[in-house]
């Protein structure tokens, strides 16, 4: 026991009184290596031209690099560009196309994009008279009435623009392209709405006539026709592509 104690007060006493000086300090931690200025890596300008020379004229990655990584990835994909180029066309190609199908007291009849606009304008007063349901509803598809031409022009303008760089594109596209949630949510809500029901007084009394006299979500899809339904496809599309860039 008294071996123990001696070694600990032997330690103790050899232990430094102080921290090192400034010599000690600087040798420890490497300082004396390059005691003087270094001497340069190149022998001449001439060796590091052309050493500089021979990295730009190097056109493939070198052999450590993998064959595909998402390091040298475009921000901006061509794939990308046909797909939203292709979406948008055919949401603004939709507007030509059938929105609604319905029997009238003179037969079968509906609308495009064009005349869709001006039915729904002119039936969304009397539709809340009639029910809230309806009215929401109507506003649910004036939106997407509005929506659907401003949102393909704004993306065909998005992928095809140029921009200062390719990060100023993606963030222009990438807005745009979440715009297009606007009119999806347009959609789910409309279907939301016709859950809650309704007459179809102010539909009857504009000529139009159907199986029952109730409003509800059959009601709703026994109306829309394929020009409708492609806008949900496109707004989903393009709205998903937002979260890729």
């Amino acid at each position: 026991m008294a071996d123990v104690k001696a070694e600990k007060k032997v330690k103790k006493t050899n232990a430094p009184a102080g921290p090192p000086d400034e010599d000690t300090r600087y040798r420890f931690i490497g300082f004396e290596v390059y005691p003087q200025k270094s001497e340069k890596f190149w022998k001449s300008d001439a060796e590091t031209k052309k050493y500089i020379e021979k990295v730009r004229s190097v056109k493939v990655f070198s052999d450590w690099d993998r064959d595909f990584s998402m390091v040298h990835a475009p921000d901006f994909a061509f794939s990308d560009k046909v797909v939203l180029t292709i979406s948008n066309l055919i949401l603004l190609g939709a507007m030509f196309l059938p929105w609604t199908a319905y029997r009238t007291t003179a037969g079968f009849d509906g609308d495009n994009w064009f005349g869709l606009l001006g039915v729904i304008g002119g039936v969304l007063g009397g539709a809340f008279e009639s029910s809230t349901a309806i009215g929401l509803c109507a506003i649910c598809g004036l939106t997407i009435v509005i929506l659907t031409p401003i949102l393909a022009i704004l993306g065909l303008l998005a992928v095809h623009l140029k921009a200062k760089d390719s990060e100023s594109v993606v963030r222009r596209l990438r807005l745009v392209l979440r715009l297009n949630y606007l009119g999806f949510a347009a959609w789910i809500l409309g279907i939301v709405f016709s859950l809650l029901g309704g007459d179809l007084a102010p539909l009857t009394r504009a000529g139009v006539m159907y199986g029952g006299e109730s409003f509800n979500i059959v009601t709703v899809f026994s109306l829309i026709s394929y020009g409708m339904i492609i806008t949900l496809g496109m707004f989903y599309l393009n709205a998903i592509k937002s979260n890729d860039l």
